[in-house]
């Protein structure tokens, strides 16, 4: 009697810890209810609208920050569909993310996508529309009139009064009789 007594206890244990360890696990509906997203704040450039016309510097650096129960290793950045290298800095609560747009998107519009999953697997995203000048205009912009002329050929280019059109054209006739007397070289003597 001693041993069934013994048997049962054992058997009462055993069944306290399976049915008390499926009460502890979460299913996944359980676990997407407790999933917090991961929230994503901050972004330093202006976004880009019909109300909002404002154009980015080529090549501009980008600044955000996203919640500190984001798992990291799942956040990608991209820009027209191109992943970007990124900085991350780890504050404790949150995570300080930066990066740079790159030299190929000067000019056009750009969306940025940001893509995150949390520590429970929940997906956070967000966006920005930027409008990034053209590097070529912002490098005209500061020059003097004369350096940002287009550059012509000296038969376009206009006639000064330093620069008569004589000299141009005694210079035409003086190559083509430097040609003639090769030929004439060049013939078999009588």
């Amino acid at each position: 009697m001693k041993n069934n007594k013994n048997l049962f206890k054992c058997l009462a244990v055993v069944g306290g810890l399976l049915i008390s360890s499926g009460a502890w696990a979460l299913t996944e509906e359980e676990k997407r209810a407790l999933c917090k997203t991961p929230k994503i704040l901050g972004f330093n450039l202006p976004e880009y609208s019909e109300d909002n016309k404002v154009e980015v510097p080529p090549e501009s650096e980008i600044h955000f920050t996203i919640s500190g129960w984001t798992d990291i290793n799942t956040l990608t950045v991209k820009a027209k569909n191109e992943k970007l290298p990124l900085t991350i800095e780890n504050k404790n609560l949150f995570y300080k993310v930066s990066t740079k747009l790159p030299a190929s998107l000067n000019g056009k519009f750009v969306r940025v996508n940001v893509d995150a999953k949390a520590e429970f697997g929940c997906r956070g995203s967000d966006g920005w529309l930027l409008k990034v000048a053209n590097s070529g205009q912002a490098a005209g912009a500061g020059q003097t009139p004369e350096a940002a002329a287009p550059v012509t050929s000296p038969a376009e280019a206009p006639q000064t009064a330093a620069e008569p059109k004589v000299e141009a054209t005694q210079s035409a006739d003086q190559t083509s009789k430097a040609a003639e007397p090769a030929k004439e070289t060049s013939a078999p003597a009588q």
